[in-house]
């Protein structure tokens, strides 16, 4: 690997996916800092150049990513790139026309790309380096642009488009939605033509129950790919600029929208969305197509930053943060601890300092936070920092000055990337009228990676 050259390098950082290990060098430099991280559970691992690198692509079969790479949109000059687990690049594929998405089908191990300008859909045999074979030529008569594919997951259980191992590709001119079968040349099917006034689909995604695509509006244009010829708009909460990408999170079912400075994450079950991560101005530009992928165990998330000439890789890991203060008695000011990260399926310790000798206290988790003054009812200087999800009384005293929360985390996909919160409290009849002090907060993210 050739690290980006840099003033400082911190410790080499082992990742391990599908028994293979990624290696990746921290690097601290100006651009290091221009990727903001937004939602606590991430944290960037490894920066990999590539020139104009687009729809990097985490493949399940040999655990590379795979990447387009286009100097240029004007000039018909590109590459298929292959990031080996210990991020060594291999081109495995020249002379290109401009590749825009990739993908790569994770029973046979072959790769597929389109060429948006020159309209085609290609395959390039599994461990092969050329030649590449056509594997669609036509996508109906006129001008094409195939720009955004996604092939259906194992147990997908979503609308009749498709079945397990199928594949789609949207069609920003003319505004189509196609599938083909990565095992079958030819024989594209028209799944969706634009009757919705689309200003140009640019990506799609394929979770276990459902098909979305990204439309290349002003403002952030979701839909939702229901039945063959029909789309639906899904609203968002916020105004989300210039959205070309799409990956569906399959840690939790959550979408990931990528836009030319942020990516997003959207949940279509509630509606909800939040900001992921947020880069620099001039790092991006308009042409971010199909430029976030995450790898199929959900442990790590893919940027294509073309303006940069690098493909940016992302870990998913278990945290746990303090913040806030608490409010002293006799014995200081209780503290919240930990060891150890609130990793799904093992039971998470937390100790509980400056705790009067053997005096009664409690836990509150919650799923939310509070900033509630507590003066009014007799705790005076005390803050209510989270809400009053669960209690739990803490009766496992390692001294007589500290008790030990210990909470069991199932291991349950659903619970991956769940942030939550933890405050305490004990009895101090010296403390303030009403008798009792509280900690800091404690902030956790749980997760089945550490």
């Amino acid at each position: 690997m050739n690290p980006i050259p840099t003033n400082d390098t911190f410790p080499t950082v082992c990742l391990v996916t599908r028994g293979l290990i990624y290696v990746a060098v921290f690097t601290a430099t100006v651009a290091a800092q221009t990727v903001v991280i937004h939602e606590p559970g991430w944290r960037e691992v490894a920066r990999v150049p590539v020139t104009g690198p687009r729809g990097a692509h985490f493949s399940a079969f040999d655990g590379a990513i795979y990447v387009g790479s286009r100097p240029s949109d004007s000039n018909p000059i590109g590459w298929i790139v292959r990031i080996a687990p210990d991020l060594a690049t291999t081109t495995v594929l020249t002379s290109c026309d401009r590749p825009a998405a990739v993908v790569v089908d994770r029973v046979r191990g072959d790769v597929f790309f389109t060429e948006d300008v020159g309209g085609v859909l290609f395959r390039l045999p599994a461990g092969a380096a050329g030649p590449r074979d056509v594997w669609v030529s036509a996508f109906g008569g006129g001008s094409h642009d195939p720009c955004g594919m996604a092939i259906a997951p194992p147990d997908y259980a979503g609308p009749a488009i498709v079945q397990p191992g199928d594949a789609l590709l949207v069609d920003y001119a003319p505004d189509q939605i196609w599938k083909w079968r990565p095992g079958q040349p030819e024989g594209a099917q028209l799944v969706f033509s634009d009757n919705l006034g689309l200003a140009g689909p640019r990506d799609i995604a394929i979770g276990r129950r459902g098909i979305w695509f990204v439309d290349n509006g002003a403002t952030t244009a979701l839909y939702e790919l229901a039945a063959p010829g029909l789309g639906r708009r899904i609203p968002t909460p916020l105004a989300w600029p210039g959205v070309n990408g799409i990956a569906v999170d399959p840690a939790n079912d959550t979408l990931l929208l990528r836009s030319d400075l942020s990516v997003f994450r959207f949940d279509p079950a509630t509606g909800l969305g939040t900001e992921v991560l947020q880069v620099a101005t001039g790092t991006l530009n308009a042409g971010s197509v199909a430029g976030v992928d995450v790898s199929p165990d959900g442990r790590f998330m893919a940027l294509s930053l073309r303006a940069a000439n690098l493909v940016v890789v992302f870990e998913r890991t278990a945290s746990y943060a303090l913040d806030g203060t608490g409010c002293g008695g006799s014995s200081g000011v209780p503290g919240l601890s930990s060891s150890a990260l609130p990793r799904l399926g093992t039971v998470f310790p937390v100790l509980v300092g400056n705790l009067p000798a053997s005096a009664p206290a409690l836990g509150l988790l919650s799923l939310t936070t509070n900033n509630s003054a507590l003066d009014g009812i007799g705790m005076t200087g005390c803050r209510l920092l989270v809400n009053t999800d669960v209690a739990t009384v803490l009766t496992v005293r390692p001294t007589a000055n500290s008790a030990l929360w210990t909470t069991s985390l199932p291991f349950m996909p659903v619970l991956e990337g769940v942030r939550f919160h933890q405050q305490a409290f004990a009895a101090d009849p010296t403390a303030n009228p009403a008798g009792v002090i509280a900690s800091n907060r404690g902030n956790g993210v749980l997760s089945s990676f550490q």
